[in-house]
């Protein structure tokens, strides 16, 4: 745990300091109000590594209260680094300093850099004792890496972490699904074995990156990386961690996608077991997109070789993103204003919805990883160019890419609504031809249609 020295008499200040350092570092903070007493704390525990950081202000009951302290540091080994409150002039030794009423954020940039803390430190600081991951996600790990606990939760008490697997013993999924069956949605680690379960997963889906697929195959394998992605972003965030494993997953579902021959044979397959699958609905669309993407780019004469297989690489990251951050299925499945207001949604809900394309396009921008251009069709994937709401009407400015996405994704939407509309392929896309009358979104639709004739 880190630990801070705070030099200082202001309560209002005091208040702020600790609550910051506590809050953002999890730290453990000492408070003295003058030079005598900060140099007996300094002297009785430098030794034991206490504390990590000071934070003194300049001149205290009119003594130099920062220069005294930078005086004894200077002496020390390895003594503290030290943030001023105040202008100080010391030579000898480096040391901060921010202005007498400083901001926040000045502090938290000064602090990050003299404490040596990292982003990823950092994350790893704000980890609860136990982190809970989705029982599915173990399916295919094999062995267990570190104790796993299921947590017991009793009302006006702290929840309880019981061990149910123990490290070294095999994953078996008929016992993983027993718990699912019993009412269990998820499994807890300790946040200090998390990285160790993360990489884990990532090796398992870097495992499947050369791999060729039946239908069946395909359709299991990319159920799987989608959910164990969508999981890890919805219940870990955003992450260095988290972004690493789903940059990895989308790329397992890009390569086995990619390495099926497009075609009528392969779609008519790949459909039936899709149908079949027991997956939801979230992962069966996005995966028809990104299916459908890679069968249709090939028609629509965007680039050969390495530009085609970019723009299906493309495609499938925004298939897999696009509505990752909508858990529930009811709202992956509004595609209109009209559709929006007659959902009855809550007001949380309803700007989950509303937003999603914008905060899934900056998401993208976080993926250090992701093909340029990406961003930029998350964000106009419902019709708008800012990512928010729904477009009242067809545009022609949109990227080519997004329009090619908005067209496969109403004929997704179509298809896996069939038990409703009673309409198969065929008859789907002889409606949109009358729905999609402009070029650059009829060209879509042909492609579609020439690809089923074959």
């Amino acid at each position: 745990m880190l630990s801070i020295l705070i030099v200082e008499t202001k309560p209002a200040v005091i208040d702020a300091l600790n609550k910051y350092f506590e809050d953002q570092f999890k730290a453990k903070v000492y408070i003295v109000p003058n030079l005598d007493e900060a140099k007996a704390f300094l002297q009785e525990n430098i030794s034991k590594g206490i504390p990590n950081l000071v934070v003194v202000r300049s001149i205290l009951d009119e003594i130099e209260t920062a220069r005294g302290i930078l005086n004894f540091v200077y002496e020390l080994d390895n003594g503290p680094p030290v943030i001023s409150l105040g202008n100080v002039e010391f030579s000898g030794l480096k040391f901060d300093c921010l202005p007498d009423r400083f901001k926040i954020s000045e502090l938290s940039k000064v602090a990050t850099k003299l404490l040596n803390v990292s982003k990823k430190d950092l994350e790893e600081i704000h980890r609860p004792p136990y982190t809970g991951i989705s029982i599915k996600n173990f399916y295919d790990l094999g062995e267990c890496l570190c104790d796993v606990f299921i947590r017991i939760s009793k009302k006006n008490c702290e929840d309880q972490y019981v061990k149910r697997l123990h490290k070294g013993d095999n994953f078996d999924r008929a016992t993983l699904q027993k718990y699912e069956q019993m009412g269990l949605k998820e499994f807890f680690v300790k946040s200090e074995d998390l990285n160790m379960v993360l990489t884990a997963f990532e090796q398992k889906a870097l495992s499947q990156l050369d791999k060729k697929f039946s239908p069946d195959e395909l359709v299991k394998v990319g159920s799987s990386q989608f959910e164990i992605g969508q999981d890890l972003l919805l219940k870990l965030g955003i992450s260095d961690f988290t972004m690493k494993i789903v940059d990895t997953n989308i790329k397992a579902m890009s390569g086995a996608i990619m390495s099926g021959p497009p075609g009528a044979n392969s779609f008519a397959d790949l459909m039936k077991s899709i149908l079949s699958n027991k997956s939801g609905y979230n992962y069966k669309h996005s995966f028809l997109i990104a299916f459908l993407c890679s069968s249709i780019i090939p028609k629509m004469e965007w680039g050969k070789n390495d530009q085609l297989k970019s723009n299906v690489e493309k495609m499938i990251y925004v298939a897999f993103l696009h509505d990752v951050l909508l858990e529930d299925e009811k709202l992956v499945r509004i595609q209109s204003q009209a559709q929006l207001e007659a959902a009855g949604l809550d007001e949380k809900q309803k700007e989950i919805v509303e937003y999603h394309a914008n905060k899934v396009s900056n998401l993208a921008q976080s993926m250090s990883r992701t093909p340029a251009g990406v961003d930029i069709i998350l964000k106009q994937h419902h019709g708008t160019t800012n990512g928010v709401g729904f477009s009242t009407g067809h545009s022609s400015s949109l990227s080519g890419l997004a329009i090619l996405f908005i067209v496969i994704e109403h004929f997704t939407h179509m298809l896996l609504d069939y038990q409703n509309l009673k309409l198969g392929p065929k008859a789907i896309l002889t409606k949109m031809t009358a729905e999609f009358s402009l070029p650059s979104y009829r060209k879509v639709v042909e492609a579609m249609s020439e690809m089923m004739k074959h």
